[in-house]
């Protein structure tokens, strides 16, 4: 993800990006293409909208592409801070807020944004594009929907 777009993210979803633990997040910066700067923006929101609700905390500990997919791994704790999240309906309202998001992005071109997204695939590297995209950067269509896997 282009710098200008990761320090916006990391400046309006502060609770989400920045403090916590030395993470992947904070090493690496936010691993995918600017493609799915929205993506993650709709996703912050509600789970931003989420915390407030339930008085809980959200971190993300690393944000990227994995096999085609945005993939987020993330912390919840209860807003003292003390204390992890135990709640296991909480989890699994945030567990559905990320697979939303992971499932969408296998829709949309994770370079340009458009809606036109497939997987392909180059190299065994596999690759959210759409068509013109896939074809300036050299890459194949995979033949089988069935070819992405289950993260």
């Amino acid at each position: 993800m282009s710098p200008e777009l990761q320090n916006r993210l990391f400046k309006n979803y502060p609770m989400l990006f920045t403090g916590g633990r030395p993470s992947p997040l904070s090493k690496y910066g936010i691993q995918c293409d600017s493609g799915w700067f929205s993506l993650i923006v709709e996703m912050s929101d509600e789970l931003t909208k989420l915390a407030k609700e339930n008085d809980i905390i959200i971190k993300y500990v690393q944000v990227k592409e994995k096999m085609s997919v945005l993939v987020t791994y993330l912390v919840c704790y209860k807003a003292n801070g003390k204390n992890s999240l135990e709640d296991e309906d909480l989890w699994d309202k945030v567990f559905a807020i990320t697979s939303k998001y992971r499932d969408k992005s296998g829709s949309v071109c994770e370079i340009t944004g458009s809606g036109a997204g497939e997987m392909y695939i180059r190299e065994g590297y596999f690759k959210t594009l759409c068509p013109q995209t896939a074809i300036l950067l050299g890459f194949e269509p995979v033949k089988k929907k069935s070819a992405r896997l289950n993260i």
